[in-house]
C-alpha cells in the first residue's frame, strides 16, 4: 500500500500533466499543503527527473505575488505512453512522451472476420512495433491505454462485446497486454478517449464539462469534467444511442424498442436511404446510390446539391439526433458538446436543426461544434488516460481500472 507522500506526490504529478505550467503557491492552494511541504516534494520530483522548472509567462506570472516565479512541468524524457484505439476492423496507435505529445504511430486493419486470436495479436504487434520505431526501451514504457468499441469491463480489463468483431465477447485484452509488456493497462469506451483528447488539445483551459456525442455505426457518448473523463464505474457506460426515443419503435440489437440509434447512425441511414429507393423507384439519386457506397457524405453531397429526399432524410434524422443533444444538456450542463462521426460534412444542416429544435435555457450557454472521428485523437486520449491513471492512485489502485 503506498504511504501518504508517495500519493501526494502522484496527486500532484497527474495535476501538473493537466494544468501545466503550474506554479508552486497553485500547488500549495490545490492541495492544502504549506509551501515548505510543496517545496521539498517538488525538490524530490525534479531530482527524480519527473518534473521541470520552466519560466512563466508574464500573463502567468501577475497571477503570483512576490519575486517572479517559475513554473514546473511535466519532463517529458521520463517515460513514455502508449494508446491505442480499435474501430471496426482499423487499429491505431500512438506513442506519447511523458507528456503526452505524440512521438510516433502505427497503423493496422484486420481483414473481415479476423478471429479474436488475430486481434490480440496485432495488438501486441501494435505495441512493438512502436518501441522499435521509437527506438526507446521497454523498462521506460509506464503505461498502455486502449479506447474499445461496444460493452466494456473497466474494472477486469475485459472487453464484454462488440458486434462487428465476431466471437469478441469477454475478451481479457487488459490482462493479455499486461502480461506481454509487465506494464500498467487500462481500458476505456473510445467515446471517452475521444473525449479526453477533445478536451486537451482543444479547450485545455475549460475546467468544466465537455461532452463528446459519437455517431457511427451506432451512438456514444463521452463525459471529461476537470479534463478527467467520468464513467459509472465497474462498466464502460454513455449508451446515449440505446436511449429509448419511441417505445413502439423497431426493435434495437440490445433487445429494448425505439433506440435512439435505430434512427440516427451509420447503419440506420443506411437502411433509411434503401426503404426510401424501394419506396419511390422514380428517385432521381437511386442511380448514384447504386454505384456508390452509402454514407452520410454521399447524403449531404446530394441534399446539398438541391435533392430533397436526401434532404429531408438528413432533417429527418436529425430532428432525432437533437432529443440526444437535448438529454445531453439536461444530464450535464456541459460547457462543451462536441457531436464526432458521421455527420461533420453536413454541419450545417445539422447546426441549424440543433438551433431550432434545442430550446434549452442551457443551450445559449453551451457551444455545439461538428468534427470528423479521428482515429488518431482516441488514441492519443487513450495514452492521456494511461497517463492520468498511471500517476493518480486513486484509479491506479488493484481492483480498480489498473489490470
Amino acid at each position: 500500500m503506498r504511504n501518504g507522500l508517495i500519493e501526494k506526490k502522484l496527486f500532484i504529478i497527474d495535476y501538473i500533466r493537466r494544468f501545466s505550467p503550474v506554479p508552486r503557491h497553485i500547488i500549495s492552494q490545490r492541495f492544502n499543503m504549506n509551501p515548505a511541504t510543496v517545496g521539498n516534494i517538488m525538490e524530490r520530483l525534479i531530482n527524480d527527473g519527473l518534473v521541470m522548472e520552466t519560466p512563466l509567462t508574464p500573463l502567468e506570472e501577475r497571477r503570483t505575488a512576490g519575486r517572479p516565479p517559475v513554473g514546473l512541468k511535466i519532463n517529458p524524457l521520463a517515460g513514455y505512453f502508449i494508446g491505442i484505439d480499435i474501430y471496426d476492423r482499423r487499429l491505431t496507435a500512438l506513442l506519447t512522451d511523458f507528456e503526452c505529445t505524440p512521438v510516433c504511430e502505427y497503423q493496422a486493419t484486420f481483414k473481415q472476420g479476423a478471429s479474436v486470436d488475430t486481434i490480440l495479436k496485432t495488438l501486441e504487434q501494435s505495441v512493438r512495433a512502436l518501441l522499435k520505431i521509437s527506438g526507446k526501451p521497454k523498462i521506460k514504457l509506464k503505461g498502455i491505454g486502449l479506447g474499445l468499441p461496444g460493452r466494456i469491463n473497466l474494472t477486469d480489463g475485459i472487453a464484454v462485446e462488440y458486434s462487428r468483431i465476431p466471437n469478441w465477447k469477454n475478451i481479457a485484452v487488459g490482462p493479455f497486454l499486461q502480461k506481454a509488456f509487465n506494464t500498467p493497462v487500462f481500458i476505456e469506451h473510445n467515446s471517452n478517449t475521444t473525449a479526453l483528447a477533445t478536451a486537451w488539445l482543444s479547450y485545455p483551459h475549460i475546467s468544466g464539462v465537455v461532452a463528446t456525442v459519437l455517431v457511427r455505426t451506432g451512438v456514444s457518448l463521452g463525459i471529461v469534467q476537470d479534463r478527467q473523463i467520468i464513467n459509472s464505474g465497474r462498466y464502460s457506460a454513455g449508451e446515449l444511442g440505446h436511449t429509448v426515443i419511441n417505445f413502439n419503435g423497431p426493435t434495437c440489437r440490445c433487445g429494448n424498442k425505439g433506440c435512439l440509434e435505430n434512427y440516427v447512425s451509420g447503419a440506420a441511414l443506411s437502411r433509411i436511404v434503401l426503404e426510401t429507393a424501394e419506396k419511390y423507384p422514380d428517385w432521381s439519386a437511386s442511380k448514384v446510390l447504386k454505384k456508390n457506397t452509402i454514407d452520410a457524405d454521399l447524403i449531404w453531397e446530394l441534399a446539398a446539391a438541391g435533392d430533397q429526399r436526401s434532404h429531408d432524410i438528413l432533417e429527418t434524422m436529425f430532428g432525432h439526433l437533437c432529443i440526444g443533444v437535448d438529454t445531453v444538456l439536461k444530464l450535464y450542463a456541459p460547457d462543451v458538446i462536441t457531436i464526432n462521426g458521421i455527420f461533420h460534412k453536413a454541419a450545417p444542416l445539422l447546426l441549424s436543426a440543433i438551433d431550432r429544435l434545442c430550446s434549452h435555457p442551457l443551450r445559449k450557454q453551451t457551444r455545439i461544434c461538428i468534427e470528423p472521428y479521428d482515429l488518431k485523437n482516441s488514441a492519443l486520449g487513450a495514452a492521456i488516460l494511461a497517463a492520468t491513471y498511471t500517476c493518480n492512485p486513486v484509479h491506479n489502485l488493484p481492483g480498480r481500472h489498473a489490470v
